[in-house]
């Protein structure tokens, strides 16, 4: 029993940025953001279940082309999130609390701001936006059932996003988790009312999202309001502070164009798609995108244990420590990669039966090519790091590099050559791709900035006498 209440106290215990054992503190954020993370995502799978088992095949395509559009909002929220992070970790390492609870408010500001406005522009352009997605018939009129009632939602799931970002910014790992465990327990419970008993198609599913959406938001206000130790409910906080906006815009423009970047190859890609292979190859796809998000879960959470870390230590100079958990970090996501790609390999009709019917058509046609676009994904898993590092540092225009590699300077050529030269089987090989050499050319960015942060403990004496140590890169 006492082992089991060590193990408990190792992986759940109290989080402190500054402790020195870097493992330790990795593990410690990364094990609650990946609960929540394999919550979130399953109340996405099991969403996807609901849709594809339920309603039908039309309505996982409708999901998947609306996917881009989704993703583009969720960009602007990242955008302000990531932003937000990483001064909030430098500030907190450097000891400027005044500046921390000022970037604390005004990402909260502008969260919810840019959900207005967004969400105002969406209810305006509906029918253009779905369009230009390349819907059409049957997924164009489900398409425009989700959406209209899923932008509701966006002015709810804008700040709870933002509300556990910025916990986890402050080493409350646990914290946020329970935010984002709250929506996607409400979403399962109404997927199965909406969708299973009442029978209202793609409309309960958008339904199920925006009522979890509300929840997680009055929850999370609850949570932030309780247990930050860096907002103060204070009007001077919230108030616009154009220098601390133009730093949170600025190091978080690289999620922004790596997210957008994601959401407009997949737009080009879909294009492709219908072209080359129709309904069937993008269906096909979206199958695969569903397991692609399962093999990827744990590396996200990895990665976001790590930004707090890095930022905090960076703030502090603690240099060794920074290059410490990068390496830890691009081991760790590596790994796990590898062996979740192998289950989905050797499984493959399995999991991939999670989500359609065992008759379908379409899961003939998915399984030996979802093998072949998931086989490269231990070295795309390091591709993840390369931003989160410089966004978390703060080094912007480094992180503009990673935000547009993977997607935009190999997967959308990529998917384009070869998909025009040799059919559905080069979109396929596109994705395997995208991750090997994404994979690569970040493992090999990362080793290079990380070996240029040796420190050297030169002593100098001061103007009074003291001895400070000198961090030389």
């Amino acid at each position: 029993m006492s082992k089991i209440k060590a193990l408990k106290e190792y992986l759940f215990g109290k989080v402190e940025l500054s402790d020195e054992n870097v493992n330790r503190l990795l593990i410690n954020l990364s094990i609650p953001t990946i609960l929540a993370i394999v919550v979130n995502n399953l109340y996405q799978i099991i969403n996807s279940i609901f849709v594809g088992k339920v309603i039908g095949e039309v309505a996982i395509g409708a999901v998947a082309i609306v996917s881009p559009f989704i993703g583009i909002i969720l960009t602007f929220i990242m955008m302000v999130s990531t932003g937000g992070m990483s001064i909030l970790s430098r500030s907190l390492g450097e000891g400027n609390k005044e500046k921390a609870k000022m970037c604390f408010g005004n990402s909260i500001t502008l969260t919810v701001s840019i959900a207005i406005l967004l969400t105002i522009v969406g209810y305006i352009f509906l029918d253009s936006i779905i369009r230009i997605l390349g819907a059409s018939g049957d997924i164009y009129l489900l398409s425009k059932d989700y959406l209209v009632i899923f932008m509701f939602g966006i002015i709810f799931m804008a700040p709870s996003f933002m509300f556990g970002q910025l916990l986890r910014a402050e080493g409350k790992a646990r914290e946020s988790m329970i935010i984002l465990i709250i929506g996607s327990v409400t979403n399962i419970l109404s997927d199965f009312i909406f969708i299973v008993f009442l029978r209202w198609g793609v409309k309960g599913a958008a339904l199920s999202t925006t009522l979890a959406n509300i929840l997680s938001f009055s929850y999370g206000l609850i949570m932030i309001l309780k247990r930050s130790s860096v907002l103060e409910a204070k009007l001077k906080y919230f108030n616009i502070n154009f220098l601390v906006i133009k730093e949170i815009i600025s190091i978080g423009l690289s999620s922004f164009i790596s997210q957008g970047a994601g959401n407009i190859a997949i737009l080009i890609a879909n294009r492709v798609m219908i072209n080359i292979g129709g309904a069937k190859l993008i269906t096909a796809i979206g199958l695969f995108g569903m397991i692609q998000n399962l093999v990827f879960m744990p590396v996200a959470g990895v990665t976001q244990g790590m930004q707090p870390i890095l930022g905090y230590n960076y703030g502090r100079e603690r240099l060794d420590k920074v290059r410490e958990v990068v390496r830890l970090t691009l081991k760790y996501v590596f790994f796990i990669a590898l062996f979740n790609s192998a289950i989905v390999c050797i499984f493959t009709r399995q999991v991939a039966g999670l989500f359609v019917k065992s008759d379908t058509s379409v899961l003939g046609y998915a399984v030996p090519n979802i093998r072949i676009a998931i086989m490269f994904a231990a070295f795309g898993a390091q591709q993840w790091v390369g931003g989160t590092v410089f966004r978390a540092v703060g080094m912007a225009k480094k992180a503009y590099f990673f935000s547009v590699l993977r997607m935009i300077l190999i997967f959308t050529p990529s998917i384009m050559i070869l998909g025009y030269t040799l059919g559905p089987i080069g979109c396929w090989l596109s994705y395997a791709l995208a991750d090997l050499a994404s994979g690569l050319i970040s493992k090999r960015y990362l080793l290079n900035f990380i070996d240029k942060l040796e420190i050297k403990n030169a002593k100098s004496e001061d103007e009074d006498g003291q001895m400070k140590e000198v961090y030389i890169r």
